[in-house]
């Protein structure tokens, strides 16, 4: 059997693809275990720094831009990329906050 025969070829490359497959999905399942899905978005220490009728620029200064707004920019979302801990920061009706909660 030489290499010119077409089923040996076939096998070779299904080998090859094979066993670059396993390797790509042995690095994936290495990088999802090292993953730390339960990092904050910050650091959670900076929360003790909002205070009730801050202005959003002033809690933009602190937290930085928010990852999603609520509706009428009243409810802002901070979270890290595919990680659970999400700190929510309320504004009231005149658009100062009213409150937050760290939902780790």
């Amino acid at each position: 059997m030489s290499w010119t025969d077409v089923p040996a070829r076939r096998l070779a490359s299904l080998l090859v693809r094979s066993v670059i497959i396993l390797f790509l999905l042995g690095v994936l399942v290495a990088a999802l275990a090292t993953w730390q899905f339960n990092r904050p978005p910050f650091d959670p220490g900076l929360l003790e720094r909002l205070e009730i009728g801050m202005s959003p620029e002033q809690v933009r200064q602190i937290l930085g831009e928010p990852r999603a707004l609520g509706p009428d920019n009243r409810h802002w979302r901070y979270t890290a990329f595919m990680a659970w801990p999400i700190v929510h920061v309320d504004f009231d009706e005149t658009g100062f906050v009213s409150g937050w909660d760290y939902d780790e």
